[in-house]
């Protein structure tokens, strides 16, 4: 009788382990959907800088004035092409309306406001991407928090005694397995931090407002157009 009560005590403390065991769990898991999620917004974000600097580079027409551009806004060369994504379809960005009186004013207009969308941008990027930053060290808290406080291998072994659903033993188990599979199975249930770096996005950049810029920047586009009139008559509508 004594020997019963101890096992009944034994397995209900077990259960009661298992069950904050799949609890927890399911936090970690909404937790890292959460990350997941922001870290999507960020790229999205990236995206659109990518194809602001694109749009940019286009009404600039040649290389060397793109260079002088990227002189102006005081960034390293190589910064904004670390924006680029594999989507760079640029038919789902706005049209920018150009008004004035003479093309010249209007390519003037269509270059500041260009400008002025990129900057806005870039400033959303770079509040997400801090706040996704800060994000990261708290989930790798958590996960190192969840995968110290488990004794995984005593944790397969009492779930394979238990009662439980299907559905929670294939999500949290994998289906039925031998005991040459306990170690990958280990792994499989065990939350790994994230590493930072691995997620490849660009440092936030800095770019000065347009009113610092506006005198070298309006020099440059009177430049662009008298070298490319014709050309950009195109491209302003």
């Amino acid at each position: 009788m004594g020997n019963d009560l101890i096992l009944g005590l034994t397995r209900a403390v077990k259960e009661e382990v298992i069950e904050n065991y799949l609890l927890n769990r399911r936090i970690i898991d909404e937790i890292c959907q959460d990350f997941e999620h922001r870290k999507n917004r960020v790229n999205r974000y990236r995206e659109l800088v990518g194809k602001r600097f694109l749009r940019i580079f286009g009404l600039l027409i040649d290389p060397h004035y793109i260079k002088e551009f990227i002189k102006i806004i005081e960034v390293e060369r190589i910064r904004p092409f670390e924006f680029f994504g594999s989507d760079l379809d640029m038919r789902q960005l706005r049209l920018i309306p150009a008004s004035g009186f003479t093309f010249r004013s209007r390519y003037r207009t269509l270059l500041r406001e260009a400008y002025n969308r990129l900057v806005k941008w870039v400033t959303r990027y770079n509040e997400s991407y801090a706040e996704l930053f800060e994000e990261c060290k708290a989930v790798n808290i958590n996960i190192k928090n969840f995968n110290q406080e488990f004794d995984l291998l005593a944790i397969i072994h009492f779930l394979k005694t238990m009662d439980i659903a299907d559905l929670e033993r294939k999500q949290f188990l994998g289906g039925n397995f031998t005991s040459k599979e306990l170690h990958s199975l280990e792994k499989k249930m065990l939350f790994h931090p994230i590493n930072w770096e691995s997620l490849r996005l660009p440092k936030p950049i800095d770019l000065p407002e347009y009113r610092r810029i506006r005198k070298p920047l309006q020099s440059l586009s009177d430049r662009v157009f008298d070298g490319y009139q014709a050309k950009l008559r195109s491209l302003i509508k």
